[in-house]
């Protein structure tokens, strides 16, 4: 059986990827001159985030000390069906 997902933690890690997508949001639109530096710099720190949430939606904080950092923000396969 698989653990509950910690719906306190899922929400807190999502706030932090929203937070990192609006701030590459904002950059894009002030600087679209940057898009190339944004999107592999901001929007892949956005992704990581998102990846980062989903990891550790069942485990929490607990994964900080279980995964390893590559883990932590690799894409979900487990997670995600596609």
């Amino acid at each position: 059986m698989t653990d509950p997902i910690q719906a306190d933690w899922l929400l807190a890690t999502l706030e932090d990827a929203r937070d990192a997508l609006d701030t590459a949001i904002d950059s894009l639109s002030r600087h679209p001159e940057e898009a190339e530096e944004i999107l592999t710099e901001e929007i892949a720190a956005a992704y990581a985030k998102l990846n980062y949430a989903v990891n550790t939606a069942r485990c929490g904080a607990e994964g900080l000390d279980t995964m390893e950092d590559d883990e932590l923000v690799a894409y979900p396969v487990k997670e995600l069906p596609f």
